[in-house]
């Protein structure tokens, strides 16, 4: 059983709101990340994931839908990159299936998807580890990779204020809002990259070794 059927079958034996709040507060944040991460996770109320964003991650506090820049060391790290394409499609699909085919982030349907893989990132150890997928929009896609949406803006292939306003609508946020967690996020990006990290694809590993095999 994966780590994230194990945790829908421990929420199933919860009865109340105090008793989600409470297993919320014991989840590691590799575990919470993976749960939050899951578009039906919010079985009891989204205000309580929330509150325990709010606490873990106060620089995201109140954004659904945020901006993951990846510490250039990490380019061409991702998963993606290390399995062979039928491996990836076969998974994509499953990413999508289990979404019901729709944004992870914004519940759109009907539109192309994109399986955006989930990284944790250690400060004091420089390990980004792999700990799932989402289901995502072309614009919540371009939303998390703001850097490379700059870029293609900059080549007249994306038109980036459509992606501002997209993220300003999905969080229902002021474009000062938006601008204060864009400069996090690129800060953030800064100071990772001048260190060199070690790259754990945690669970998914065994999907290169059979390519490797």
């Amino acid at each position: 059983m994966s780590t994230l059927e194990t945790m829908i079958a421990e929420v199933d034996t919860l009865r109340s709101v105090t008793q989600y709040l409470n297993w919320l507060a014991r989840l590691n944040n590799e575990d919470f990340t993976i749960w939050t991460s899951w578009s039906t996770a919010d079985y009891f109320c989204r205000g309580a994931i929330e509150e325990e964003q709010r606490k873990r991650y106060p620089a995201n506090y109140g954004l659904r839908l945020t901006i993951e820049l990846v510490p250039s060391p990490c380019w061409y790290n991702s998963l993606r990159e290390k399995v062979s394409r039928p491996e990836w499609d076969k998974l994509r699909k499953q990413v999508y299936a289990r979404y019901q085919w729709r944004c992870g982030v914004c519940q759109v349907s009907n539109v192309t998807l994109h399986c955006h893989e989930i990284w944790r990132y250690d400060d004091k150890q420089h390990i980004q580890k792999l700990t799932g997928f989402i289901c995502l929009c072309p614009m919540c896609h371009h939303c998390k990779h703001m850097g490379k949406a700059g870029l293609l803006a900059s080549e007249g292939k994306l038109d980036l204020q459509r992606v501002i306003e997209h993220f300003i609508q999905v969080n229902q946020c002021s474009r000062e809002a938006y601008e204060t967690h864009r400069s996090e996020a690129w800060h953030t990006w800064r100071e990772r990259s001048q260190y060199q990290w070690t790259t754990d694809l945690g669970t998914y590993v065994g999907l290169v070794n059979e390519q490797e095999a």
